[in-house]
């Protein structure tokens, strides 16, 4: 693919899974994240460590259901638009809007697409 080239990418942000695709000429490829998987959990999982918070994203998180249901968000795409819904992992912050855990996930789809070899570097954050 040439650098100039326009990268068309679409995005599927679902309440249990999402995904990020790309056209390639006229096939549609569905990007597979760093597991392998065409699909990502749509699940966040919040700890606390020497003062930092750290966030694991997709299957890491969804599996820290098990241990620690609490600490994982998941399904709050239900919540998006509610100005009053917050998803509190730790009991010392304000917590999470669905859109905050959302970009999360985004984030986690944008950073498999750039590891995707032979496209142009995306721009923005």
């Amino acid at each position: 693919m040439a650098r100039n080239e326009l990268v068309r990418w679409g995005i599927d942000l679902g309440t249990t899974n999402s995904a990020i695709a790309i056209l390639l000429g006229r096939d549609v490829d569905v990007v597979r994240n760093r597991f392998g998987d065409q699909t990502s959990a749509s699940a966040v999982y919040f700890s606390k460590s020497g003062g930092e918070v750290h966030l694991e994203v997709g299957k890491k998180a969804k599996d820290r259901m098990a241990t620690k249901p609490k600490s994982v968000a998941t399904e709050f795409k239900r919540y998006m638009g509610e100005s009053g819904w917050r998803f509190q992992a730790l009991p010392d912050e304000p917590g999470h809007t669905a859109a905050d855990l959302s970009s999360h996930v985004l984030r986690e789809l944008k950073n498999s697409l750039q590891k995707r070899e032979g496209l142009p570097p995306l721009h923005g954050s």
